[in-house]
């Protein structure tokens, strides 16, 4: 989706468009992103699905996670970077949950077996690492009007 904004002169929320006073955003946009993540935990165990970018304010939106397949017990879901606001996600299950303020999201994959967390174990050289699921981020926000933010 390609949004055209106008070229607004902004001061403390209130911006100036064709010589008229409007608030700093727009009308409230929907979007669904859905997709699929195969992460190896032994080269990098980390893969962001989302991330807002500096022009758009007011994120709230629905994650949903299915773990498939993979060696490992469970993934965890991050969000904003922030341990506490994630939720697990065990091996053949879905997770879904409602966030406000969302700025991030990505998908980590978890060892229980270790104290760290950290994949360290190396399965035997017939067995896949790959660690395969997918997810569906429904979110809603609005887009600053200035053209730089």
């Amino acid at each position: 989706m390609t949004l055209y904004i106008e070229d607004c002169s902004c001061k403390d929320q209130t911006c100036k468009c064709n010589g008229k006073n409007q608030k700093g955003v727009s009308d409230l946009i929907k979007e669904e992103i859905c997709g699929v993540f195969n992460i190896d935990p032994l080269k990098n165990p980390y893969a962001p699905v989302w991330e807002a970018d500096c022009c758009i304010d007011l994120v709230f939106g629905t994650l949903s996670v299915y773990y498939e397949s993979g060696f490992c017990e469970e993934v965890e879901v991050f969000v904003n970077c922030e341990k506490d606001s994630g939720v697990s996600v065990p091996l053949g299950n879905t997770r879904t949950r409602t966030y406000a303020n969302l700025r991030k999201v990505a998908i980590e994959i978890k060892d229980l077996k270790k104290e760290s967390g950290r994949v360290q174990y190396i399965p035997p050289l017939n067995k896949e690492t790959t660690c395969r699921g997918r997810y569906c981020l429904t979110i809603y926000y609005k887009v600053k009007k200035p053209k730089r933010c």
